[in-house]
Formats: C-alpha cells, structure tokens, sequence
C-alpha cells in the first residue's frame, strides 16, 4: 500500500524533471541493443510483496534478497531446490543487504514506518536476531561490512533533517550526524573504500523541494568528513553508490533523466545523461571487472508501457540499453549485482494496480546472454 513518501515522490520528480544537470553534463542517446535473453521469475506474491527490495549474491553466485511484504521484513534466498522465504520481523522498510566473508545476511531497515528507528538483522543458527542500534530515525538506510567484519549503515530522518552514520562491532554502536544542515532528506547508499577501508556515502538532499542535490560524504584518516555536492537540480527516489578499485566514486541518480556521476582523483566529477526518456526515479548501479558501468532502472514513460530496463557502459561515455521486464508495472526498487561471470542478477518490485493501491510481488531476472546492438 503506498504511504506519504510514495505519494509525495511524483511531485519531487516532476521537479527534477525540469532541471538539467548543467553545462558540464554529457548527453548522448543511447543505442537501444537486441535483448538479452534473461530468465525472470517471481520470488514471493503472498500479499503485497517485494517492495524496498535489496540483492546480494553468494560466493556460489545465489540469489539473497531482503524485502518489505505486508509490511513484514522477509528474507528470500534460492539454492538448488528453489526459492526459500523467511519472515525477519514484523515490520521492515527501506531495507539493504550485505554478505559476510562467510555469506552470512545482514539487514538494515526502517523498523516500522516513517518515524522509526533503524533496525539491524542477522542470521545465526539459531535463526534471526533483531538489533535496534538507532530508535530515532532509519529511514533510506544503506549496509556495508568493511573487512574487518565491522557493520555500517547510512540512513536519515525524512522530517529530521540529518544524515547519519552507525558502526556496528562486537565492542559498540557508534552513531554519528553526518550532514545537520540538510533539507528534507532522500535516498542513501552506502560503499566502503577498497583501498582505506573508509565509508563513502552518496544521499539526496531535497532542501525545500527547489534546491534538490546529490551530494557525497567522505570519511577522512583523521576521523572528519568531507561532504560537498555532486550534482545540483539531481536526486531520485533510490540512488545508488559504487566504488571502483581506486575508490573512487560511481553514481547514478535522476536529474532530468537517468544520470551517472564518475569521480575524478581531484575529487571532481563527470556528469553523463544516460537514457534521456525521463526514465531513472530508481536505479541500481554496478561495475564490471572493467570498471564499465551498469545500471538498472524503473521506466514509467509512457504509463502504459512501463518497463524495467538495463543500460551498460560498452566503452566510456558510451552506453547500450534494453527492456528487462515489461510485463505489467515492474521495476521499482531495481537492485543490481554482477556475478563472478559478468553476469547481471536483478532483484525489483512489480506494482500490481488494482484501481485503488498495489497488491505487488517480488521479481527475480538473471542474465542469460549478451548485448547485440540493433
């Protein structure tokens, strides 16, 4: 059932739709390319399933997926007999999921609705267990474990105003206020840098819903952050953060269309519109094994051929894109791993409208074949 957040978020992006990212903003059109043959099926329809959805991959390329349904948080995950699902806690939103080096789940979510605290979940043996590291806010939280098997999570408080930052460890919760003088706050995602094992986060800053930025915060060596804005008129309902082997920044996000934001080591930034249809309120960003991009995204135009669609990064600047699924409302919440083969794994919500609000189900599609440019 969509709350205040999904209704409000048109009017956001109406907005951004308005504003280009500026004069250092690339624009090509993209190539639209034969489909890859994808297998695609559904995970859970038990209620309305499937909603702020998040995928991690096994170290045996399987599927895990965290997820909101009927508003429990659930857990599904597939070996070779099919898809299991659990149910985690009574309630879960916004939810993000990381692997262990042991392959172990960890989620962090919204522990109820807008308002509540931030939940942390983990898998044991003896089956789920359920820490409240922040009962103020946690709402867009975003997960990583750095190698040290410390837990992280960004989130914000949508009326609260603040960005904030927990690590997690055996020892203690540390809580921090990022960014104070934020507006009203949108997506976060969440990387730790490969090289100083340092947190990086890119989030949405609506301000007064006039001056709507993506912006980026760094963990310094001495324990301060750096934060400054990547892109102004740009936000998104989700964005999404990766981080090449350097460390340095990937980001796709909405601006006027889908858009992809790639950090330079003098900390500037490269801005390209990546499909120009309008397309891109939520996407999911990965890189290949040759820092290539790849990005899954929610189409909505026109409403009546909504799609969920895949643009990759063939050579820089240059991108491919393709239907995934357009069976239906699918695509919100797209969340996008590459495999050790390349190959992509999506996990996302299709809404099934039924006149009054969505009776959704969780999706699952893997790639099966490669692009063919038309």
């Amino acid at each position: 059932m969509p709350g205040w957040r999904e209704l409000l978020l048109p009017v956001l992006v109406s907005m951004l739709a308005v504003i280009p990212l500026g004069p250092g903003a690339a624009t090509a059109p993209p190539e639209r390319v034969v489909p890859l043959a994808w297998s695609i099926e559904v995970v859970d329809a038990i209620g309305d399933a499937g909603s702020y959805d998040s995928l991690a991959l096994n170290a045996a390329n399987r599927p895990r997926i965290s997820y909101s349904g009927d508003p429990q948080l659930r857990f599904a995950y597939k070996d070779a007999t099919g898809w299991h699902r659990q149910t985690v806690d009574s309630a879960g939103f916004s939810t993000s999921l990381a692997l262990d080096r042991f392959g172990h789940p960890f989620v962090s979510y919204l522990q109820g609705f807008s308002g509540d605290g931030l939940g942390v979940a983990l898998a044991g043996r003896n089956g789920w267990r359920v820490a409240s590291p922040d009962p103020e806010m946690g709402e867009n939280t975003s997960i990583a474990i750095d190698a040290g098997g410390v837990i992280h999570a960004s989130y914000d408080g949508y009326f609260d105003k603040q960005l904030r930052f927990a690590s997690i460890s055996r020892q203690s919760t540390i809580i921090e206020t990022i960014d104070p003088t934020t507006g009203y706050m949108g997506s976060t995602s969440l990387a730790i840098d490969p090289v100083s094992q340092l947190p990086r986060i890119a989030y949405v800053d609506y301000g007064n819903f006039s001056t709507a930025k993506v912006k980026y915060a760094k963990k310094l060596p001495d324990g301060n952050w750096d934060v400054h804005t990547v892109a102004a008129g740009a936000g998104g309902a989700q964005i999404s953060l990766a981080l090449d082997p350097d460390g340095l920044g990937h980001i796709s996000f909405l601006s006027s269309s889908l858009s992809y934001a790639s950090e330079n080591a003098d900390e500037t930034w490269n801005l390209q519109i990546v499909d120009p249809s309008g397309a891109g309120d939520h996407s999911s960003l990965a890189l290949d094994s040759n820092g290539l991009a790849h990005i899954a995204y929610y189409d909505p135009y026109p409403f009546t051929n909504v799609e969920l669609d895949y643009a990759v990064e063939t050579s820089p600047a240059h991108w491919q894109t393709q239907v995934v699924d357009s069976s239906g409302d699918p695509g919100q919440y797209p969340s996008l791993k590459l495999d050790s083969m390349g190959h992509a794994h999506i996990s996302y919500y299709q809404c099934n409208y039924d006149g009054e609000m969505c009776d959704g189900e969780l999706k699952y599609a893997s790639q099966t074949g490669s692009l063919t440019t038309l």
